[in-house]
């Protein structure tokens, strides 16, 4: 499920108090879910300027939501003066030029790794750029190929630049089957090719993806 929609459905009042723990249990960066509540009933309608919840009622729940992920979970987006200061997701530090990134976008969302309508900007972030303002709040890319697969893409990119940080960014900014993908599985895949003789136990269907990142 979308951050949006579960924004919408605590709005509307549809989510009970079991189901925002459960859903923000699934979540690997609590502390940015927490913001995109936060800025929830702030975020404007473009054609309008106007805020897009303005109900009382609405605004109190998606409050309420953020009282109970923070005594949950034991985090908070406070700092200790009280001053709200926006956390922003983690994403990968490799530099990619500009038709680098494009080329790439290309061959996944054609290949289905990711989908059709993935955000072009959202992409961007993920893979060493920014996000513009009016295109926030982030949301994780949906991997559709196996996990095996993101594992091995994750490692020929970039285990030289994010080696230390690369399986917990990688949960935070991609999203497998709804959820974000399981760190130790994907250490597992390339455990597996790098300490044998490689081909024989790469996840199936590598040589596809690898045409899309040696391009």
């Amino acid at each position: 499920m979308w951050v949006k929609e579960f924004i919408d459905k605590i709005a509307d009042g549809t989510f009970t108090n079991n189901d925002i723990i459960e859903y923000a249990d699934q979540k690997a960066d609590k502390i940015g879910l927490l913001w995109n509540l936060y800025f929830a009933d702030k975020d404007v309608i473009e054609t309008t300027g106007k805020p897009q919840i303005t109900d009382d009622r609405q605004i109190n729940r998606i409050s309420n939501a953020m009282d109970i992920i923070s005594s949950s979970f034991n985090i908070s987006i406070w700092n200790e003066s009280n001053t709200a200061k926006p956390q922003q997701p983690a994403h990968f530090t490799r530099q990619f030029t500009a038709d680098e990134q494009k080329k790439l976008f290309d061959g996944l969302t054609n290949g289905y790794f990711l989908p059709q309508g993935t955000d072009y900007s959202h992409f961007c972030y993920v893979f060493g750029g920014t996000i513009p303002n009016d295109r926030k709040p982030f949301e994780p890319l949906i991997w559709q190929k196996s996990l095996g697969l993101l594992a091995y893409m994750i490692d020929i990119l970039f285990s030289d630049t994010d080696g230390t940080n690369l399986w917990e960014t990688t949960a935070k900014c991609f999203v497998w089957k709804e959820k974000a993908p399981n760190k130790n599985s994907m250490k597992n895949t390339v455990s597996k090719y790098r300490e044998n003789d490689g081909y024989t136990k790469k996840p199936k269907g590598y040589e596809y993806l690898d045409n899309i990142l040696r391009a």
